[in-house]
């Protein structure tokens, strides 16, 4: 079982990475980074990733989809923050949330993806996930 706190922690990390000490190079460093996102094949690879993890909600017992959606929500919270605070950047912060409440709900009912282990570990290094991960 992945530990939160260290997870927010490299995401938290890979935001400082992102942000530049000069404002208009942050919205150009992020903006290009958000764009990258949304290109294959780290769109569709996440995309991919996302519906397997939804799919292997469907077989468990309600109570159990609340929890492990409780917790998720949770974690995304707390990683918008973390990244909003540190960039001022909001769709950066729900770009990064959202992988982490994924990297979450895999690692909470026991999902052994190679591509979600991978984006894990590129937070672990402190670099930002985009492109091929694989």
């Amino acid at each position: 079982m992945i530990d939160i706190d260290t997870l927010l922690a490299a995401i938290e990390s890979t935001a400082w990475h992102l942000r530049q000490r000069d404002q208009d190079v942050d919205e150009a460093v992020i903006a290009q980074y958000l764009d990258s996102r949304d290109e294959p094949p780290f769109d569709s690879d996440w995309t991919a990733a996302d519906a397997l993890v939804q799919a292997c909600k469907r077989g468990l017992s309600a109570e159990s989809v609340a929890a492990i959606d409780a917790q998720s929500r949770q974690v995304r919270q707390d990683a918008f923050a973390l990244v909003l605070r540190v960039t001022e950047h909001d769709d950066l912060a729900g770009y990064l949330s959202d992988d982490a409440g994924l990297i979450v709900e895999a690692d909470r009912l026991g999902i052994d993806s190679a591509w979600i282990a991978a984006l894990r570990r590129r937070y672990e290094r402190h670099a930002a996930p985009f492109g091929p991960l694989l």
